[in-house]
């Protein structure tokens, strides 16, 4: 809970802001963390934390999943059980390993040969 209280002085208005810790119940006045338990009181700067908190994880996440991005059926025939599965999961890993080899040399070819 937090209330205002205005004070008029001769040529400005002072403002406090009175809030109440919601964790520890203190009263504090123009504070954005708790005297007491040092909690943050402040709600704007609690939203903006939240969601730099959110984006960063969201961030990780994105980074995370598209380290190691490969068809999902090549990795479960590599790891099956039947060996006909796991030996052809090995050629096509290995070509595909191959192909973005080679698109990767190109690519650094056409690179060098524009500059």
């Amino acid at each position: 809970m937090s209330y205002y209280i205005f004070i008029r002085s001769k040529n400005s208005v002072i403002v406090k802001t009175y809030i109440t810790c919601p964790a520890c119940g203190t009263v504090n006045v123009d504070v954005d963390y708790c005297i007491n338990c040092g909690q943050i009181i402040n709600v704007i700067k609690r939203r903006t934390l939240e969601r730099k908190q959110r984006e960063n994880e969201r961030i990780y996440l994105r980074q995370a999943s598209s380290i190691n991005k490969q068809p999902s059926w090549i990795s479960r025939w590599r790891k099956d059980k039947n060996p006909l599965k796991k030996i052809t999961g090995g050629i096509i890993y290995v070509v595909y390993i191959i192909t973005i080899s080679v698109a990767a040399f190109l690519a650094y070819i056409a690179g060098i040969i524009s500059a």
